[in-house]
């Protein structure tokens, strides 16, 4: 019993949702942290709401997407803390389709982390700048 009643007793996974449970699958299965684009395009899909099939590198973030300024905004953070880097306000400008943004973001992360993502990029602590 807690202060507000029962515990449930059916557990919390449904509300989750399929794609929040598809983005820890995805994680089990890439142990070390997988590649950029596998997680970039999650992150998309997770905040966009998009369906992985309308990811294409051509696709317009604003146009065929339908982002608005906020869903840019979570997205950006996101990409900054899973892949330990940051992202310019300015850049954002520059970002018209999925390809711009993945470029971008592949190019920071390789030039703050030579390593690559096999060095943990995004774990607290791992000593990396942007």
């Amino acid at each position: 019993m807690t202060l507000f009643g029962r515990w449930p007793s059916a557990p919390l996974k449904p509300l989750m949702g399929d794609a929040l449970q598809t983005l820890f699958r995805r994680e089990e299965q890439e142990p070390n942290g997988g590649d950029i684009g596998a997680e970039f395009r999650d992150i998309l899909v997770f905040y966009l709401g998009v369906d992985e099939s309308a990811l294409t590198q051509n696709a317009r973030i604003y146009a065929d997407l339908a982002a608005d300024s906020l869903d840019l905004f979570e997205v950006v953070v996101a990409c900054e803390e899973k892949f330990d880097i940051d992202i310019l306000n300015d850049a954002l400008a520059y970002f018209e389709t999925v390809g711009d943004f993945r470029a971008y973001i592949e190019a920071k992360v390789h030039a703050s982390h030579p390593q690559g993502l096999q060095a943990g990029i995004g774990t607290p602590g791992n000593g990396a700048t942007a």
